[in-house]
């Protein structure tokens, strides 16, 4: 069962995800193991910030305690997403990490449609989102993308949201990054690591590597 929550936040507080029924594109189901998330963003001309997060895991392993969005550089806390067995989340997501929006709910398979107030270019210059799971404790990138964070629309599948040391023997250490937006159709790149870059200018997708910040 996905849940999905549709909220005006106007400040940063929790709100639960409402279920409801909700069937996964077949096309970007998980296989076996890892993960797929999906991110679309749009800035409002009132200095809020629409965000639509989709995302499903293949296994209560993949699906960890908790799934994170930053806006970067300027590691802004759009959206954190608290295991419900793990409910103590929430208040530290809420109050301790400033999170602009917070759901509990489903580990494995959320999806919510959010408004914010965030604008990329309000006292920071962000230009990359990244997309963190936490594991007993420790945060794990899944994805970084660099994105117009104005108008933008991607998605990863990642072969595991806990690194490349716990593949399985026979499991692709390659991730799959698409995008699309504007006039682009959809784009779509094959990457060794976490790391990409979309061009909605151009048209075009490509690997990239780590910022200097995460080197």
């Amino acid at each position: 069962m996905l849940a999905r929550v549709s909220v005006l936040v106007v400040a940063a507080a929790l709100f639960p995800a409402l279920a409801a029924p909700a069937q996964p594109d077949g096309q970007y189901k998980v296989g076996l193991g890892g993960a797929r998330v999906e991110v679309a963003g749009e800035a409002r001309g009132d200095l809020s910030y629409d965000l639509s997060v989709s995302f499903e895991a293949a296994s209560l392993e993949e699906a960890g305690d908790g799934l994170l969005i930053f806006a970067e550089p300027s590691h802004t806390l759009l959206y954190a997403h608290a295991n419900r067995h793990h409910p103590e989340l929430v208040g530290e997501f809420r109050d301790k990490r400033r999170a602009l929006a917070v759901t509990a709910g489903d580990p494995q398979a959320t999806m919510v449609a959010l408004t914010i107030p965030y604008t990329p270019t309000l006292g920071r210059n962000d230009d990359r989102i990244e997309v963190l799971v936490r594991h007993a404790g420790d945060e794990i990138l899944m994805v970084s993308a660099g994105v117009d964070t104005f108008s933008f629309s991607f998605s990863s599948t990642v072969p595991s949201t806990r690194g490349l040391k716990f593949l399985r023997p026979g499991d692709s250490p390659l991730s799959l990054h698409c995008c699309r937006g504007g006039t682009c159709a959809q784009m779509c790149i094959s990457c060794p690591n976490n790391f990409f870059f979309c061009d909605l200018i151009n048209c075009t997708i490509e690997c990239s590597d780590p910022p200097l910040a995460r080197r």
